[in-house]
């Protein structure tokens, strides 16, 4: 036993250490897609800075692990390349650049992104191919180049005084080709040459200069090829010698050349292109068409050249380059290995080992394909893994994904049953079991290679038990099984089953569940899809539900819980469906929440794994997150780590702790990987500013810019910059250098002198600073890598903002210079101003007080105005009725006389009260779109009477028909009759007057022309102000009518001038806008808006006739009582007598005498004023239609006050009709007629209220009546049966006195209750009999008659057919 044991261990181990071996670095791919400008990258290599430098036959590429920067030829510019083709490129010892190319030598400056070409001079006597094409650049010992020049032999460089040496076979014995192709100088001073066609040269080097040749190591013999494509010397000072037949390796201690068969490695050919001996001691050789071949020297310390082993680096992480020419290798300063192809681009081999291995398997359909979702997880004894997916069975596979074999549902027996399997589980014994989606579990057979279905039994008949999402041993071997609705069961391993333990709850026989885990008093915590946690005794058989949140208790976040998992310090960790992660403490009972505000890298955790050091890995629907509860934080990780690009899956998740590692199932795949080997990396990425903008335009070195600012070299080398205080949106662009996980950095910076603060800002590269005041300023930034490790190191630059010119020191000079100047002129001045000021102020006094008493003379007007009113109204209301009585002409003519000078001073009073309105700004236009011709008709129709009268030639000129603008015709009309009124007033020996409509693109002007007196010029500024009078002695005086017509048109927004010549006649000019988006919203009326208000102005259906009297004026008996409330006893008296032979009449003198009377006589109809003691009118109003008693009665308020908003006031009150004194007489005597026929037609509506659908009469509020009427139908309804029912018990039941119930009916009905009552039975009998389900007989008893007789008597008078036809007529009306 103890041997199986050892076998197996040896067994796990190795296959462990392996796995670990095979971890693979992480690999990037950049090519023209990305920025590269050609994808034949011969020549790699890095600045000072850390910047990438690529050389391609299109140019010079510069990377910063985001973008590519190139440097191409420009025939305009001296200081670019000369060529594109650019076959090497080299960094020397100083730092310095230079760059090859067909015509020279190039230094790059890299300050100034400049290059300057040295190209050697030939001479007459040299014989030889093009001389300045270069094709390779190294450094000697002596700090010179080494420049290889293809058909012209190579040539050595003095740096300093930039002169060429140039060695061919014309003055270099033994020098076997010109064609040189690469260069080398070994440390012990050799300098070894190859060319492409005549093999190896060797020479030793003195001070720069070429010496002797070494004649055995020339011996091209021991070469397989005359082609010599790249040197490498190791740190034995051993030179590896790549062909285009091989490698050959010069061992120096032997001093022997040894070549490596690479045609058999390679399979075709050894043709080499690059050579790189990294830090680590591993030769890389880049070959034609067959990729990349790895060599560890270190095996030679014991192991002979013969026996060399090379690896073959087919496949880079996802690429395979086993068929790719690798032209070019570097190793930059972190270890990264870079590879230049041919044709591919660049590949970058991170230094840094993948944390995440990741397995894909796709499906392949036609043409198209998708990858595999695996959901569980385990790993057999053996140490392979096993992943179950969607649809697709069972994969066994290597930790590195090599699939070993491939389980489906195929249909034969002992085979999986079902291809989607959701979990998995590997229990004490190493056996291994799945739970499918509609086949229950199967048991892995591994001596027969096969499988074992366990199916359900027990109570549940659907689908639900057979859905199996979880799988749990618990510490006495019991597999406890987790389904979707078809709760939680237990294996029977004996009967090859499972089911439901007997005594679980509800929920747990029918809940979704999706985890369990035992507590450590052996009770089973349960996770369920919608119902938050169980705990479960499994001896007791007692249940209880926890931490679930409702409306009222709280709880969870989330009552999905997809994982369970204890820890090693006793507590138990809960991943929710979008709740976060909970952490629940045995011990204390303590519940702690962690989401993503608290670093989670997303709040659905699928899955939960605790490594040998406590800390979590949890699966997420954004990767994997890690909980290190040491040091409490959070570590996010996702597809850029290398994890697969989808979420994790419920339950998908198994850690091999022997083993050490962990597998996480998704939708993209499956990620293995050793919880210790992922590590945070605290090597912070050094950090370049990289861009400069202005104004969102970048700026390059030397280049003319519309800002003009001139940068003299790149930003990332600058240490300080100055702009003028018109530049002042500028821009950083910054970049921190981690070519391993660039899109991982995150950044910080801030601006001292501006910034208290460092501002983190994510992943964003760039920061914008807009309007700096003028002042010293440091720009700071940094950068964090991908494991979010801040440190102290950071880029900066310096800048300088420099005032505007007038805040400089000369200009604050100048200032001051200014300021003596200006501050003697000032005393003088204000000297005299002191003396102006004096007279200034009297003279303030002065119009202070004569505005105050022309406002005092205005608001004394307007009050006497008002009280004017209540006089005329008895003026005018008699005057009416009096000419419509009386019979003599002459005593006609006279009433008639004295009726219209009482509407003059009406007019006046108008007119008067209007202008005050304006003043104070309490007036709304009310515009609409009108036909401003028929306008000024109607107007010239209104005058042309007075014309005739005056022999005076009165004409309307109107070049359309129809002409339309947007106005008040109410007010308009006021102003254009005040102006007309002028005309004629003031004609004087004139004989015609016009009116005049004009119009263009924008304006409508309206012109009045007479040619009467006119106006003297020196009094043509002051006719439009308030009661002007230019000649005390004269007729001229412009009133109020100009001024209230200026008025008016200046709230059209429009004008009104005047041209005269005294003793010619005047010209008025009313000028409208075009349009209505000059007014107010409030001050637009549409059509319909306006057909509404003129409706709700007249108040007045059709007319009827009132009452008639009898010969003698004795009102009969039933007619309407009206109730007259004014506290003025003329007025209530003249109504009275107008009245009181058609109505019965009541009299009060204020609203509270009124309110009383209305409670004790109910009238049919109120008049009252507004304006009285004790209560006003609007409060009577309120009163009585919010009574019950009284809600019934109309109401009609008189009042002097007519603003709109007093109108509107009276109006939601609650009275029917709104009238303004003076009134018309007869104008109220039709508003009563039709307020009273408004309330009749209401009886018949309220008498049938509940056997017809119409809709009840316009105008009428109905809300507390009907409720009314609808209280005594309910409680009949529900006495319908009850023969005793009377008018008693309604009293009773609505608590209200028979006299009150008596009259409300009567009012609101026409009918006294026991009728209304009666009507109410017929009409619930008609209904009955309509349905024809009721004989007439049983319709008698159910309505509430005993007698059957007496029924259809009442039936007949209600409805005019009998009960025993009414099925068979129309439907009856009432």
């Amino acid at each position: 036993m103890k041997r199986l044991i050892c076998v197996w261990w040896m067994t796990l181990l190795i296959f462990t250490a392996g796995a670990q071996g095979n971890q693979e670095s992480r690999v990037k791919k950049y090519g023209i897609k990305d920025g590269l400008s050609q994808a034949v990258v011969n020549s790699i290599s890095q600045d000072n800075q850390g910047l990438m430098w690529f050389a391609t036959e299109d140019g010079l590429n510069r990377f910063d692990g985001y973008s590519f920067k190139n440097y191409k030829n420009d025939p305009d510019n001296p200081k670019t390349l000369a060529d594109n083709f650019i076959q090497n490129i080299f960094r020397d010892s100083d730092g310095s650049f230079w760059v090859s190319s067909r015509k020279g030598l190039h230094h790059f400056d890299e300050s100034r992104e400049q290059f300057t070409l040295y190209q050697h001079a030939v001479s007459k006597q040299e014989v030889t191919s093009p001389q300045n094409d270069v094709s390779f650049i190294t450094e000697g010992r002596a700090n010179n180049l080494w420049v290889a020049w293809y058909g012209a032999g190579f040539a050595s460089f003095d740096k300093k005084t930039k002169v060429f040496t140039p060695y061919n076979p014309r003055n270099l014995k033994g020098l076997s080709s010109t064609q040189t192709i690469v260069l080398h100088e070994d440390k012990f001073g050799w300098l070894w040459v190859g060319t492409q066609n005549g093999g190896l040269n060797v020479y030793r080097v003195t001070n720069g200069k070429v010496v002797e040749r070494n004649e055995p190591l020339s011996n091209n013999n021991a070469i397989p090829s005359s082609n010599i494509r790249c040197f490498a010397e190791d740190a034995s000072g051993n030179i590896w010698i790549g062909t285009s037949s091989g490698l050959v390796v010069y061992k120096r201690q032997d001093n022997q050349f040894h070549t490596f068969d690479f045609k058999t490695l390679a399979g075709q050919h050894g043709n080499i292109f690059s050579l790189l001996i990294d830090h680590q001691e591993n030769l890389w050789v880049g070959m034609q068409g067959v990729g990349l071949f790895l060599l560890d020297l270190r095996q030679f310390v014991d192991r002979p050249l013969e026996q060399a082993a090379f690896r073959h680096m087919e496949v880079l992480r996802d690429y395979d380059i086993s068929r790719c020419t690798v032209q070019s290798l570097y190793e930059d300063k972190d270890g990264n290995l870079w590879l230049g192809t041919f044709g591919e681009g660049i590949y970058m081999k991170s230094s840094a080992e993948e944390r995440f291995t990741k397995i894909q398997t796709r499906q392949f359909f036609k043409t198209a394909s998708n990858v595999v979702q695996y959901h569980g997880v385990t790993y057999d004894e053996n140490g392979f893994l096993w992943l179950c997916t969607e649809g697709n069975g069972i994969y066994k596979s290597k930790l590195n994904g090599e699939v070993i074999h491939h389980y489906t549902a195929d249909g034969r027996p002992a085979s999986i049953g079902d291809n989607a399997v959701q979990c998995a589980l590997r229990d004490r014994a190493n056996n291994l079991w799945f739970g499918t989606y509609s086949k229950g579990i199967f048991r892995y057979d591994a001596q027969h290679d096969s499988f074992v279905n366990y199916t359900y039994k027990g109570q549940h008949t659907g689908s639900g038990a057979n859905d199996v999402r979880a799988l749990f041993e618990d510490a006495n071997g019991s597999i406890w099984v987790g389904t979707n609705r078809g709760g939680l069961c237990q294996i029977n391993k004996d009967a090859q089953t499972y089911g439901n333990p007997p005594g679980i709850n509800s929920t747990l026989m029918d809940g979704d569940i999706r985890a369990i885990e035992e507590g450590r008093d052996g009770k089973l915590w349960i996770g369920l899809y919608g119902d938050a946690l169980y705990e479960f005794d499994a001896r007791s058989k007692k249940a209880s539900q926890l931490f679930y949140a409702t409306e009222k208790t709280s709880g969870l976040n989330s009552n999905v819980v997809f994982a369970l998992r204890n820890d090693h310090h006793g507590k138990l960790w809960i991943g929710t469906g979008g709740g976060g992660l909970y952490a629940y403490d045995y011990k204390t009972k303590a519940l702690m929440h962690y989401d993503e505000k608290a670093g989670l890298g997303n709040n659905t955790v699928y899955a939960i794994l605790v490594d040998n050091s406590n800390n979590l890995w949890m699966g997420t629907n954004k990767g994997l997150s890690k909980y290190e509860q040491g040091q409490q934080r959070f570590t996010n990780f996702d597809a850029n780590d290398g994890l697969q690009e989808g979420q994790f899956n419920v339950g998908a998740a198994a850690y091999n702790d022997i083993a050490g590692y962990m597998c996480f199932g998704g939708t993209m795949g499956v990620n293995v990987f050793y919880p210790e080997r992922v590590m945070r990396d605290l090597k912070e990425p050094e950090v370049l500013i990289s861009a400069f903008e202005l104004f969102n335009k970048p700026i390059e070195v030397n280049e003319k810019n519309d800002s003009e600012f001139v940068l003299d070299q790149v930003i990332s080398r600058t240490q300080h910059i100055t702009l003028s205080h018109d530049q002042s949106v500028f821009t950083f662009e910054f970049v921190g250098l981690n070519y391993s996980y660039p899109e991982k950095n995150q950044y910080a910076y801030m601006l001292d002198g501006l910034d208290d603060d460092w501002n983190y800002v994510g992943h964003q590269r760039t920061a914008t600073y807009r309007y700096l005041p003028a002042g010293n300023y440091t720009f700071k930034v940094k950068a964090s890598n991908q494991d979010n490790t801040w440190g102290d190191n950071y880029a900066s630059i310096d800048i300088t903002v420099l005032p505007p010119f007038y805040r400089t020191w000369w200009a604050y000079s100048l200032y001051f210079a200014m300021s003596l100047a200006i501050g003697g002129t000032v005393f003088m001045i204000r000297r005299k101003q002191d003396r102006l000021k004096k007279r200034l102020k009297i003279e303030k006094a002065q119009r202070k007080r004569e505005r105050q008493r022309v406002r005092e003379k205005l608001s004394f007007f307007t009050e006497v105005s008002h009280e004017f009113r209540t006089p005329l109204t008895l003026i005018i209301g008699p005057l009416e009725e009096m000419v419509n009585q009386e019979s003599n002409p002459t005593t006609v003519r006279k009433l008639k006389l004295v009726n219209r000078n009482a509407h003059k001073l009406l007019s006046l009073i108008n007119k008067l009260l209007e202008y005050r309105k304006i003043e104070s700004g309490h007036v709304t236009l009310k515009v609409s779109e009108e036909n401003i011709v028929a306008f000024l008709e109607e107007i010239h129709i209104t005058f042309k009477d007075l014309a005739v009268q005056k022999n005076i030639d009165f004409v309307l000129n109107a070049p359309e028909p129809s002409a339309r603008v947007w106005f008040d015709t109410e007010r308009m009309e006021m102003a254009v009759t005040n102006i007309l009124s002028n005309a004629f007033k003031y004609i004087g020996q004139g004989n015609r007057i016009s009116i005049t409509l004009l119009e263009d693109a924008e304006r409508m002007v309206v012109q009045i022309k007479d040619n009467g007196v006119g106006i003297p010029e020196k009094h043509l500024y002051n006719i439009f102000h308030w009661f002007y009078k230019g000649n005390d002695a004269g007729p001229m005086s412009s009133g109020i009518g100009l001024a209230l017509a200026r008025k008016i048109l200046h709230l059209h927004h429009g004008e009104i001038t005047v041209e005269s010549k005294d003793g010619q006649g005047s010209t008025f000019s009313i000028v409208l806008l075009k349009g209505f988006a000059h007014f107010k919203p409030e001050e637009i009326v549409l059509e319909k808006d306006r057909q509404k208000l003129v409706a709700e102005s007249l108040q007045l259906p059709a007319w009827h006739a009132p009452a008639q009297a009898d010969e003698d004026g004795a009102v009969h008996k039933g007619v309407p009582g009206v109730l007259i409330v004014e506290d003025d006893e003329d007025i209530r008296s003249f109504l009275k007598e107008y009245f009181e032979k058609r109505y019965r009449i009541l009299e009060a003198a204020d609203g509270k005498e009124a309110l009383a009377m209305a409670l004790e006589f109910h009238p049919d109809l109120i008049i009252s004023d507004v304006m009285m003691p004790e209560m006003d009118g609007i409060t009577l109003t309120r009163h009585l239609k919010t009574n019950l008693r009284t809600s019934h009665i109309p109401i009609i308020l008189l009042t002097a006050r007519n603003t709109h908003s007093q109108h509107k006031e009276g109006i939601e009150g609650g009275a029917d009709a709104y009238i303004t004194k003076p009134f018309s007489p007869e104008m109220l005597s039709v508003t009563i007629q039709n307020l009273l026929q408004l309330r009749e037609n209401l009886k018949r509506f309220y008498r049938n209220l509940f056997t017809q659908h119409a809709d009840p009469p316009p105008n009428v509020q109905t809300g507390l009546e009907e409720k009314f009427l609808h209280t005594i139908h309910d409680t009949l309804k529900a006495n319908m049966d009850n023969p005793g029912f009377n008018v008693n018990e309604l009293c009773d039941s609505l608590n209200m006195s028979r006299t009150l119930v008596y009259k409300k009916v009567k009012m609101l009905t026409g009918l006294t209750p026991v009728e209304y009552l009666r009507s109410l039975r017929m009409q619930e009998a008609a209904r009955l009999l309509k349905t024809n389900q009721y004989k007439v007989f049983e319709v008698v008893y159910m309505v509430g008659f005993s007698d059957l007789k007496y029924f259809r008597q009442c039936f007949i008078k209600e409805f005019g057919h009998p009960p025993s036809e009414y099925g068979k007529s129309t439907s009856p009306s009432a």
